[in-house]
């Protein structure tokens, strides 16, 4: 125990020094600084694994554990310094000052302590992944105001900086622009963001659960078919007793995986490039079964919107079509449909009916649209239905959260009880054995 806490005096003793000279390598090499620190975290992490006897195994769950709060906690910070950025962008267009300026002092307000700084250093000594995106939010907005200095309009230079804003952002100061009313479509922006925040954060930590959940029941289940089954077969071989049927079930199931091991892992790595090309691809996104009951109806919900506001300022048909076309937000699948669409209304053909054959409206509040149509009223009503479609939508995430969550929690809790069954039960046979 004395060495144990020699070991922890030392690493705190290291940590305090880090964060010391956190401060100085920040000002003075600020990406290769947190790249050091960063990089020094893990082999800490280690070394007080490795070194305090008894408790490796405890620390390195704690760390797991501690890793996925962190990722956690990292997204929720990005997307308060989104939601700081898009307030600030809605204060410039409110009070119709340069946005460079209003940047500017957002940017100064931010300015942080020392001490601050000394405290940033340890958690990204600690944590390694916090150096990766610390510092960067303030680094981009001061290219952005840069770009903006020289000239550039907001959108363009938002563009010139990737990663700042959100796509829904994005796409509000691209309409805002071309319409000349950004107030309302960043007001549009903000009460998307509000509407989505509360689902994510509802959500996020549940997939993360859930995700470690599944790592460890795999981790457990592999270490006791591969170490602990065997020996119970050769302990019951031995005084002729028969296994339990639920060892047996367990057994088995184990053997099934075993020799279809290379189907197993196919599977695994096609869950994998399933998932990797749901955040990637925009087309899987809306073709892809259950995903795309979430996607279209949001997608149509910013589309129409987004339409009903370049036609409230007058745009034509046909203009407004062609700049949602080439808004990377509606990439992929909706750019192309858009893009139909354009095409067959300069051709002649009714809008309406060409966005509901290319599932851009949906089919129930196509009549709505074809009376607001004739009352001359279908900018304001594509704008009501987006706004409408879009908390529809956030309304069936989180009553689906509600059911699916607690039933996957069921289902871990069965298969554990499962394992339970079929590792404990020997044992108990084996003592009323011997107490015979």
């Amino acid at each position: 125990m004395e060495n144990a806490f020699l070991i922890l005096l030392s690493v705190i003793l290291a940590i305090t020094v880090l964060g010391t000279a956190a401060w100085s390598i920040q000002r003075y090499l600020p990406r290769f600084g947190l790249f050091v620190l960063g990089s020094l975290g893990l082999p800490l992490w280690i070394f007080v694994a490795l070194l305090i006897p008894g408790f490796g195994k405890l620390i390195w769950i704690g760390l797991s554990v501690y890793l996925l709060f962190v990722g956690f906690a990292v997204f929720h910070y990005r997307r308060l310094r989104r939601a700081e950025f898009l307030q600030l962008l809605a204060t410039a267009a409110e009070s119709q000052l340069p946005l460079e300026e209003v940047l500017s002092q957002g940017l100064r307000d931010r300015s942080t302590h020392p001490f601050s700084q000394m405290i940033s250093g340890i958690i990204y000594a600690l944590v390694p992944p916090f150096w990766f995106g610390s510092g960067r939010y303030d680094e981009q907005m001061r290219r952005l105001v840069y770009y903006l200095e020289m000239g550039f309009p907001p959108g363009m230079a938002l563009a010139c900086v990737p990663g700042l804003a959100t796509q829904e952002t994005e796409l509000a100061l691209f309409v805002g622009e071309s319409t000349g009313k950004l107030t309302p479509a960043l007001q549009f922006a903000q009460r998307s963001q509000r509407s989505l925040a509360p689902v994510m954060i509802e959500n996020v930590p549940r997939i993360l659960y859930l995700t470690f959940l599944l790592i460890n029941w795999l981790a457990i289940s592999i270490f006791t078919l591969i170490f602990i089954a065997p020996m119970h077969q050769r302990i019951f071989a031995d005084f002729h007793i028969r296994l339990p049927p639920a060892t047996e079930s367990v057994m088995t199931f184990g053997r099934v995986l075993s020799m279809h091991s290379p189907i197993f892992i196919l599977v695994l790595f096609g869950v994998f490039g399933l998932l990797g090309a749901l955040f990637c691809s925009p087309t899987v996104r809306w073709n892809t079964p259950i995903v795309r009951g979430v996607v279209r109806p949001w997608m149509q919900s910013r589309f129409l919107a987004m339409l009903g506001a370049l036609l409230d300022a007058g745009r034509s048909v046909p203009k407004s079509l062609d700049l949602l076309r080439h808004v990377p937000y509606f990439a992929g699948t909706v750019a192309r449909r858009i893009g139909l669409v354009q095409h067959r209304v300069e051709q002649g053909r009714p809008l309406l009916e060409m966005l509901r054959e290319q599932g851009l409206l949906p089919a129930p509040l196509v009549p709505l649209a074809s009376v607001s149509e004739r009352a001359h009223t279908l900018p304001w009503a594509l704008q009501e239905m987006g706004e409408h479609l879009g908390r529809r939508t956030l309304q069936h995430v989180q009553r689906l959260s509600y059911i699916v969550f607690p039933l996957m929690i069921l289902a871990f809790g069965a298969l554990t009880m499962w394992y339970a069954l079929g590792y404990f039960t020997p044992l108990v046979r084996m003592l009323e054995a011997f107490n015979t």
